[in-house]
């Protein structure tokens, strides 16, 4: 078995002549090697270096970022509803595993309940109804979907509650939702660009060239200084998708190989 992270596979991964993408954790087999095929993962925790890279947004900036946004914006304490994914999703236990260290260390923050519901603003729009039900005083919501937060939007409108200071993602719903009531809200996001971005990766590997390991993507942020342009940049983007920030074939280049 040849690990990309030695001198010896990192030399071997530049003979590879296909590549295959990995998603949502998915383990590679360590004989892939033997046949010449690049192995990429991206958007996923993937517990191993048997691969070429790995292309990720860290999960500790993500959730770090955000819990520590909430807790200014709280001025260190409150009740908090936390908002993730669906259980057992590897990224989405990574970043409420660091969000969860920062409200840790500020013991005014009292999480008060913890929703788990796919990333759809249907499902989590129900969930947000029933918690308001056992906790109708709530200071902020951290969420780490911008369909979840979406969902909460329309949780409390229906409730007729004033919205608190909420977290979310860069999807074009809950960013025009954010602009159009004035939300005090903060968000960030995984590009969109990374399935693309891990096929130059293992094409680039595959030319000789010297890919780095792993690949840590800039976390985008998107506060209110950002959110008019950033809207402005997604004008012609479906409702229902997520806003990224542009890219060319150069720039993700630029990301994926080692410096000299």
């Amino acid at each position: 078995m040849l690990e990309a992270t030695s001198d010896t596979g990192r030399k071997f991964a530049r003979k590879f002549r296909n590549v295959l993408c990995l998603l949502d954790g998915y383990l590679p087999c360590p004989r892939l090697f033997s046949y010449r095929i690049a192995v990429v993962s991206f958007d996923s925790p993937i517990h191993t270096d048997n691969l070429t890279t790995k292309i990720e947004v860290s999960a500790q900036s993500w959730g770090t970022a955000t819990a520590s946004w909430l807790v200014q914006t709280l001025g260190g304490k409150g009740d908090i509803l936390v908002l993730n994914g669906p259980a057992g999703i590897g990224v989405s236990e990574a970043r409420w595993a660091y969000a969860k260290k920062v409200f840790a260390a500020h013991p005014g923050i009292n999480v008060v309940a913890i929703s788990n519901t796919e990333y759809n603003a249907a499902p989590a729009e129900q969930s947000v109804s029933s918690l308001l039900y056992a906790h109708p005083h709530v200071d902020g919501i951290w969420s780490q979907g911008g369909a979840l937060s979406a969902g909460a939007v329309l949780a409390y409108e229906r409730a007729g509650k004033p919205i608190p200071p909420m977290t979310g993602e860069n999807s074009k719903q809950f960013l025009e939702m954010w602009a159009q009531k004035k939300l005090t809200a903060m968000a960030v996001g995984n590009p969109n660009w990374m399935g693309a971005m891990a096929i130059l990766a293992g094409v680039l590997a595959q030319q000789g060239k010297d890919v780095k390991f792993p690949i840590d993507v800039p976390i985008p942020v998107i506060t209110n200084a950002n959110l008019d342009a950033i809207l402005a940049s997604g004008k012609d983007f479906p409702d229902d998708g997520f806003i990224y920030p542009p890219y060319t074939q150069a720039s993700l280049q630029a990301m994926i190989l080692a410096q000299p």
